[in-house]
């Protein structure tokens, strides 16, 4: 704010009529203009206080005159001086607005991956150049139009991209999404979508980073396809079921028991069975860690269903203890034939099947 001393004001009429009597025509003038006693006035109040002083003839008449030319030449200058100074800052505000530009360019145009910038209307602003080079787009078919009506991802990219994009502008996190990419000879191509809200030339825009992921795709589908395989061989070693002899099948388990491994156990047995022809299969339960009523019940309706494809099953490896508590449990096993280990369960098999016949 422009201030002019009242020192400076008294000291113009000091010279030509003394301090004191300076000093008090400037007082009772201060008065008179219902101005407040203090060291500085602003432009307005001196303004109003040199109209007092004007209201007096001759000398002070005169020396008021000069003081308000000599006020506004001051003004004038400190007005320049303020916008000299604007202009300076404005100009170096442009400058560095400039240098960030320049900056946010270069780092644009190097992105790795492909760049959009669309405007609050869903259009077109900016693209980086490998944006032509995945999809065969040029930026000029791009920029200037909205998303929505170019061809440059899928329909129902375009849905899912728009719906993410209200999300992010009413506050809500959103995770990058996968969208398909439609390329300008036809071709489509997956790519994880990650957007961020900007500024862009004052206005509020969004920058939609694409990333390709075919290789992690193609390395996804060969993980799940070593999975399945792992799988499937898991299967096969959790029920192995070994033809040791012609007409003999061996089936030695291992672990827990439960209804779900114990329908895959009877499903693999009798398709071995059908298979093979086989009329012997050895059931070895030494690696099962307890037989209880439950496993033994399994165990019986397995050996039943063998028997309706003319099959005769042996258990074998049932452990002492295991036997006691099928004995107390009251568990009727009296149907099925029972040997103390794999070797007699394959020798007493092998007799049968030697024999030529099984008596089921």
């Amino acid at each position: 704010m422009f201030e002019i001393k009242r020192s400076e004001l008294i000291g113009a009429y000091a010279s030509s009529m003394g301090a004191t009597s300076a000093e008090e025509l400037i007082g009772g003038k201060i008065r008179d203009a219902h101005l407040k006693e203090k060291e500085t006035y602003t432009r307005e109040e001196i303004a109003r206080l040199c109209g007092e002083l004007m209201l007096d003839g001759g000398l002070i008449r005169i020396l008021a005159q000069n003081f308000l030319v000599q006020l506004e030449y001051m003004a004038r200058e400190e007005m320049e001086e303020l916008v000299q100074e604007r202009t300076r800052e404005l100009t170096e505000t442009n400058e560095e607005l400039n240098r960030a530009k320049q900056h946010f360019q270069t780092l644009f145009s190097t992105m790795v991956d492909p760049v959009v910038i669309i405007d609050s209307e869903g259009v077109f602003v900016e693209a980086t150049d490998n944006v032509e080079e995945v999809t065969g787009f040029a930026k000029e078919e791009l920029l200037g139009r909205s998303f929505l009506e170019t061809g440059i991802v899928t329909e129902e990219s375009k849905a899912m991209i728009a719906e993410n994009l209200a999300k992010r502008r009413a506050g809500v996190n959103v995770a990058p999404c996968e969208v398909e990419v439609l390329t300008k000879d036809g071709r489509q191509l997956p790519f994880e979508v990650n957007a961020a809200q900007i500024t862009h030339i004052g206005q509020p825009a969004d920058m939609l980073i694409f990333r390709d992921v075919t290789e992690r795709k193609r390395l996804e589908q060969e993980l799940q396809q070593a999975f399945d395989t792992l799988s499937a061989s898991y299967e096969e070693l959790s029920i192995p079921v070994i033809q040791v002899w012609d007409g003999v099948l061996a089936l030695p388990i291992i672990g827990v028991l439960d209804s779900e491994r114990i329908n895959r156990l009877m499903e693999t047995m009798l398709a071995k069975i059908v298979e093979t022809q086989s009329r012997v299969v050895i059931i070895d339960v030494t690696g099962v860690r307890s037989v209880d009523t439950s496993v033994a019940s399994h165990l019986i309706s397995v050996t039943r269903a063998a028997k309706l494809l003319g099959a005769k099953c042996i258990i074998t490896g049932i452990k002492p203890e295991t036997a006691h508590t099928l004995v107390r449990l009251g568990v009727d096993m009296s149907g099925i034939t029972t040997k103390r280990s794999m070797q007699e369960g394959l020798k007493y098999a092998l007799q049968i099947a030697g024999a030529g016949g099984v008596n089921i």
